[in-house]
């Protein structure tokens, strides 16, 4: 397509630039980021609103590392409190453009 090596050290962010292709990791994260707030601004207790604040099983967990859990990667962008945040959707969509 470009003709381009590893050899060069091209960085994947000008490829994508001459590619005009957008990053997968961004892509995704964006629209969890719009889900999350879609999410945190339920209010009939639907089970994705009750999934989301479970804190998981009780007693021992395995061995090792713990999982990452589906809400870290919001509480690193939007902070712990990012389900108050979200209940004001301009503030919401104004974190959303500046992640992106």
């Amino acid at each position: 397509m470009l003709n381009i090596s590893k050899l060069q050290k091209i960085r994947h962010t000008d490829i994508r630039s001459k590619t005009k292709t957008i990053d997968a990791l961004n892509h995704a994260l964006r629209l969890k980021l719009k889900w999350a707030g879609h999410v945190a601004r339920l209010k009939d207790g639907r089970w994705t609103h009750k999934i989301t604040s479970w804190k998981g099983p009780e007693g021992k967990r395995c061995r090792g590392r713990p999982f990452a859990r589906w809400e870290e990667d919001i509480k690193k962008i939007a902070g712990p409190k990012w389900q108050q945040i979200a209940q004001n959707r301009e503030n919401w969509q104004k974190l959303e453009e500046a992640f992106t």
